[in-house]
């Protein structure tokens, strides 16, 4: 990302965190890295008083920003506030305090490849996570593994919970699979399951997001498909955040419409990515891996879907 900050951002400096299957929520590795953090910064300031409480708290204080000023995937987090007022101190002195505690490097990093990650603070005192550019490319590689063991949350257990409407989720998601099939016609793209009938990652080769990687490449997302992009890390947020019965139980009996209303939204970005960007004709002789990077995101499109409403 680059280093000419707006002005209303105080402080900044990079970081590199582990991308580790099946773990594949940006929220979880930035939980993960914060809940340290504040561990050794209870330790330094000999804090204890209510600071489960706070901690407790941290997941609902991490959130991905749907702004459209962003250029890239930005998480913030207002966990700075509470902590400054066990502390007795200014939000923004916590804040920046608190970023000097997470990881410049990972010594003995388990990938090839770790994220890079931005953590700038504003005045004050949110702190915001932006994921670097071609760490996005290797945040979707990685998504091809993520997922399998969980198989089909289910139309039918979504349905016992409510009557809601999920043709225009399994509507979309049609229209993935004869996207899909058609760049593998097109020699674009292999499917492992040109039937779709399995719950696996469908394409078998290449790595369709390479393009993303590309050192040499400034590339800038398209509105529609950054806007696709958030959308897919939401609902790969909301499942991470849950165990298994957890997410059984919500589909059974609690609020299934939480999950419809993900899919749907996931649904909608779908069709304006197709319709604002383009994957065929001159894409697709010009710009070979750019198109073959897009079907990559309808594949994503394709896999979440099937797991919650196929």
């Amino acid at each position: 990302m680059d280093n000419n900050l707006p002005k209303n951002r105080f402080f900044s400096r990079s970081i590199k965190l582990d991308l580790i299957l099946p773990q594949i929520s940006l929220k979880q590795i930035i939980l993960k890295q914060l809940q340290d953090a504040i561990a050794s910064y209870r330790t330094e300031n000999s804090i204890a008083k209510n600071l489960d409480r706070v901690l407790n708290s941290l997941p609902n204080k991490v959130i991905l920003q749907d702004n459209s000023n962003f250029p890239s995937l930005v998480y913030c987090c207002a966990i700075a506030f509470p902590l400054a007022n066990l502390c007795a101190l200014p939000s923004l002195q916590v804040a920046q305090e608190l970023i000097a505690l997470l990881p410049i490097n990972i010594q003995e990093s388990t990938t090839e490849s770790p994220l890079q990650f931005t953590v700038r603070v504003k005045k004050n005192g949110l702190i915001e996570f932006v994921l670097g550019d071609r760490s996005v490319g290797l945040w979707l590689s990685r998504m091809g593994g993520w997922g399998d063991e969980m198989g089909s949350l289910g139309a039918q257990e979504i349905g016992r919970g409510g009557d809601y409407n999920v043709f225009p989720g399994q509507y979309v998601h049609d229209r993935c699979c004869s996207l899909l099939r058609l760049g593998e016609r097109e020699g674009l793209i292999n499917l492992n399951d040109g039937a779709f009938s399995r719950h696996i990652w469908q394409i078998a080769n290449p790595n369709p997001f390479q393009y993303y990687c590309d050192q040499n490449i400034n590339y800038c997302y398209e509105p529609a498909e950054l806007n696709l992009l958030r959308k897919i890390s939401l609902l790969i947020d909301y499942i991470c955040d849950r165990t298994e019965n957890e997410l059984l139980q919500e589909c059974q009996a609690t609020n299934p419409k939480i999950w419809v209303q993900l899919a749907l939204n996931l649904s909608d970005a779908c069709l304006k990515f197709i319709a604002a960007c383009r994957i065929f004709g001159s894409v697709a002789r010009e710009q070979r891996d750019l198109a073959i990077a897009r079907l990559g995101l309808i594949a994503i499109v394709q896999k979440c879907l099937q797991h919650v409403l196929k």
